[in-house]
């Protein structure tokens, strides 16, 4: 088993590196189940989360802060197009299920790098 926070580090690595220039009108997936809407959901959860732990620890640079934000914005969808690539790999159902469990969680649930055993196949 790998363990979720491992999963997690690999989907942040993964949104970095992957290099599109889709939008979400582009894919239209906004309101389907599809691999790609579950990880546009995931993926800005975790922005969410950034967000919120860059507002609460305070004591950043206003600077770096938003150099942060310019940097994460449209990451998420910029990605939609190579991820819908993957829709018919035989994992596919477990990676929505994955990205569907991350994203119901609240961000101090996730902070916490619980056992989410919809990551853990």
């Amino acid at each position: 088993m790998v363990p979720t926070h491992s999963i997690l580090v690999g989907v942040a690595i993964v949104v970095s590196a992957l290099a599109s220039h889709s939008t979400l009108a582009d894919a239209d997936i906004a309101n389907d189940d599809s691999l790609a809407s579950a990880f546009l959901a995931q993926c800005l959860q975790m922005q969410d989360c950034a967000r919120e732990r860059m507002a609460t620890e305070g004591s950043m640079d206003p600077a770096l802060v938003q150099m942060i934000e310019t940097r994460m914005t449209g990451q998420c969808e910029a990605q939609l197009q190579k991820i819908a690539q993957y829709e018919a790999s035989p994992h596919t159902q477990g990676l929505i299920d994955c990205y569907q469990a991350v994203t119901a969680l609240s961000c101090a649930e996730l902070a916490a790098e619980p056992s989410i055993p919809a990551c853990e196949q």
